[in-house]
């Protein structure tokens, strides 16, 4: 029965530390782990002022994601209104476009 707790608990590591990841949660998961091994006498002495960090590094953290999964606030952006990111035909580095305001008669495009 505890290998099997062990062995599931070892399974599901690795999908927990790529969930962090992506939601910009690496720095503040990092940060716990230190506190609670390598500095965990520091910790105890300053359990207040240790809290207050990792809380702000989780809230910028997470500020951080919702600002990149969906403009200010979550937000989507109006129509016609953004930049996209395009890779040209000689696949190089990304390149972020803005549009051009759409005249009439102009050769762009409206987005």
């Amino acid at each position: 029965m505890m290998f099997m707790i062990l062995g599931v608990g070892l399974f599901l590591l690795p999908i927990l530390f790529r969930l962090a990841l992506k939601l910009r949660l690496g720095i503040p998961m990092l940060y716990a782990v230190l506190m609670l091994t390598a500095f965990h006498g520091w910790y105890q002495a300053h359990t207040a002022l240790a809290d207050g960090i990792f809380f702000a590094l989780g809230s910028a953290g997470g500020l951080a994601g919702g600002a990149g999964h969906g403009g200010a606030a979550g937000l989507p952006r109006p129509a016609g209104q953004g930049r996209r990111r395009v890779r040209h035909r000689h696949r190089g580095p990304l390149v972020t476009v803005t549009p051009a305001p759409s005249a009439p008669g102009s050769a762009y495009r409206s987005f």
